[in-house]
C-alpha cells in the first residue's frame, strides 16, 4: 500500500497572524533593545495613544537564549511607541534566569 506524507501546518487565528506580522515589522527595534538571540516573541499589549489613529504603544515579550536555544533564558519585555515621528523604544525590562518550565510555558503557542 502506498504511503502518503502530509506536511500539515497549524491553523493560526487571525489575531496570531496579526501579532506575528507586527513582531516581524518591529524586529529591528527588538534587536536593538535585546542585544542577544531570542525566540518565543509574543505581543502582550497594544494601546492607542493620544486619540490619534496612528500612535500606539506596543509591548512585546521575548525569551533570550544562547546557542541552539540553550540557557540562560531571560524574559525581556520591550515597550515600543509609534508616534508621528516614528518608532521609539521607551522601556526594556528583564526577568533573569527563567526555569525550564517557565520557558516551556512562555514558548507554547
Amino acid at each position: 500500500m502506498p504511503v502518503c506524507t502530509v506536511n500539515a501546518q497549524p491553523v493560526l487565528s487571525q489575531e496570531r497572524i496579526k501579532d506575528n506580522a507586527l513582531v516581524a515589522l518591529l524586529l529591528p527595534q527588538l534587536n536593538e533593545a535585546v542585544h542577544e538571540q531570542f525566540a518565543c516573541e509574543r505581543v502582550v499589549g497594544i494601546r492607542q495613544l493620544r486619540g490619534g489613529n496612528r500612535e500606539f504603544e506596543i509591548r512585546i515579550q521575548v525569551v533570550t537564549h544562547t546557542g541552539p536555544h540553550n540557557p540562560p533564558n531571560d524574559l525581556v519585555t520591550v515597550m515600543i511607541e509609534r508616534d508621528l515621528s516614528g518608532l521609539h523604544i521607551t522601556d526594556v525590562q528583564r526577568t533573569k534566569n527563567l526555569s525550564s518550565e517557565q520557558v516551556r510555558e512562555r514558548c507554547a503557542h
